[in-house]
């Protein structure tokens, strides 16, 4: 049997959360960091809890007491690496500001091309 998660005691790990109802879905995590935040030729004496929403980093608390449901380290990267795709190539989709609510019908359908 699983232990309850401890709200004050943020833990390593990865999840897709929203930060709304009806805001998107976003990856993020906790995870120890082991440089200085922005710098990470520059590393720190002892490691710290350093967590991450989408492309921004924030306060492992801010993650740790959002709901959701647990992702892979595969899954992360992929989600991580779309924002950063997007932020190049599709600056107005709403995906790329998590705490906004969005119609489901402002998110554009992924177009394919076929032969």
């Amino acid at each position: 049997m699983i232990a309850p998660r401890q709200i004050n005691d943020p833990q390593p790990g990865r999840w897709m959360i929203k930060c709304c109802r009806h805001c998107p879905p976003i990856a993020a995590r906790v995870f120890w960091c082991s440089h200085e935040p922005g710098f990470p030729d520059n590393p720190v004496d002892q490691p710290y809890l350093q967590g991450q929403i989408g492309l921004e980093l924030v306060p492992p608390a801010d993650v740790w007491q959002r709901r959701g449901h647990p992702i892979s380290e595969a899954e992360f990267n992929h989600q991580v690496a779309w924002l950063r795709w997007a932020e190049r190539n599709a600056p107005t989709d709403p995906r790329l500001n998590y705490r906004a609510p969005v119609a489901i019908e402002a998110i554009p359908i992924p177009r394919w091309s076929g032969p």
